[in-house]
């Protein structure tokens, strides 16, 4: 845990710096006490997300609120830094090559403040409308058919999302959106993928968090798994908020429901990495479980899905890519899962990986939508 959170925060830390470094090159045509200004605004951005995660976080009031809210935004923007930085720097290599970089040359220090200028309106056009595109939800409705014999229904409407990250980020705003498009929906049963809990429960309490996920219902019952989040605020932090809402928590465990859909819920991968214990294995897991009638895995990491089909799975629902989020965030998550977004039917098993209805670090989309999943399923 330490050194992922050492790696994680130190290359954060030098890319930050190099940004630094750039902006002030690019301001030399300034003032002074404009330079000294913005990089000290910058600094701040930086250090606000670990001084919340870290210092503040027991204040449990608008001042952690705030200073989160800017470190979380200055993820963005730093990424889209980086992002027009690297593109700045192809451009001036083109120019090199091509021999009309000496005309830039002849003002460069204004040039390199126009340039700084574009840039600075550019990311706040992309991370505005990130945000607004991460507020708007859709709900995504999937038909699935499932061949099962003596089904004592053959219809059943499931609502899946994942991925909400409860904290004063994705509050109570958002929440009683979610809350609304999934009643509205009239599910049977609800599923949620992981990451539900990203902060600390006074903090989630005082933003009337636990009230309001009570409200959620549905007659076939609520269950969830915890996802790599729910080990990064502690665990026992984590179940009790959500043991609270009336949510049941499936921990490698089995729910059977109507003595015929067999839900299996997964234990994160992050329990070796946060607590040093193993998670069951595939096989022992699935063990005993009836192939004649339905059974839907839950997984909040969508790796070794190759595996899956090996255990008459029908159905597996994940989350945790947000696919991925930020422009081109989407493109990476592509190369690194086999299902990033989206169904896929691999053999007899269909795979749902989710991109989830909360966000993480800054409430900002920009390669990807929030959802909720309703799965029309068919036995047929």
């Amino acid at each position: 845990m330490i050194t992922f959170f050492a790696v994680f925060f130190l290359s954060f830390a030098l890319i930050s710096f190099y940004i630094l470094r750039r902006m002030w090159q690019s301001l030399e045509s300034t003032p002074k006490w404009f330079r000294y200004t913005m990089s000290g605004l910058f600094l701040f951005m930086v250090v606000s997300y670990p001084l919340a995660k870290g210092l503040l976080n027991g204040l449990n009031n608008f001042v952690y609120d705030i200073v989160l809210y800017i470190g979380a935004f200055g993820f963005a923007i730093i990424v889209y830094a980086l992002l027009f930085l690297f593109i700045i720097d192809i451009g001036r290599f083109i120019l090199k090559k091509s021999g009309q970089f000496k005309k830039l040359q002849n003002n460069y220090p204004r040039n390199k403040l126009i340039s700084f200028m574009i840039t600075l309106l550019l990311i706040t056009i992309i991370v505005t409308a990130g945000e607004i595109n991460a507020d708007d939800i859709i709900v995504n409705e999937i038909p699935i058919k499932i061949s099962k014999n003596d089904a004592p229904y053959k219809n059943l409407k499931l609502v899946f999302f994942s991925d909400l990250h409860l904290s004063p980020l994705n509050d109570e705003r958002q929440l009683e959106k979610i809350i609304k498009l999934t009643q509205d929906l009239d599910p049977d049963i609800i599923i949620m993928g992981g990451d539900i809990v990203d902060d600390n429960e006074a903090n989630l309490y005082r933003d009337n968090v636990q009230k309001l996920l009570k409200q959620i219902s549905a007659p076939k019952g609520i269950y969830t798994i915890l996802g790599n989040h729910e080990y990064i605020v502690e665990v026992e932090n984590s179940i009790k908020i959500l043991q609270k809402c009336g949510v049941e928590i499936l921990r490698d465990e089995k729910v059977i429901i109507d003595d015929f859909v067999q839900i299996v819920g997964r234990d994160d991968l992050s329990k070796e990495r946060f607590r040093g214990e193993k998670r069951k294995e595939l096989r022992d897991l699935l063990a005993g479980l009836d192939s004649s009638k339905p059974v839907i895995l839950v997984d909040h990491q969508p790796y070794n899905l190759r595996d899956v089909t090996n255990y008459n799975v029908d159905l597996q629902l994940s989350g945790h890519t947000h696919h991925g989020q930020l422009f081109p965030g989407n493109l990476i998550t592509s190369i690194i899962y086999e299902v990033s977004y989206g169904l896929k039917k691999i053999e007899d098993t269909y795979f749902y990986v989710s991109s989830g209805v909360g966000t993480w670090g800054p409430p900002v989309r920009t390669g990807s939508k929030s959802e909720v999943v309703l799965f029309n399923i068919a036995f047929e």
